[in-house]
């Protein structure tokens, strides 16, 4: 579980990086 919760952190901090934030979608 540990292991697994990291990779999904990874993978969501370099989507949300690479995805610029568009005002009125959710977070």
């Amino acid at each position: 579980m540990g292991p697994v919760r990291l990779l999904l952190d990874t993978s969501r901090s370099v989507r949300n990086e690479r995805v610029p934030r568009v005002p009125g979608t959710s977070p």
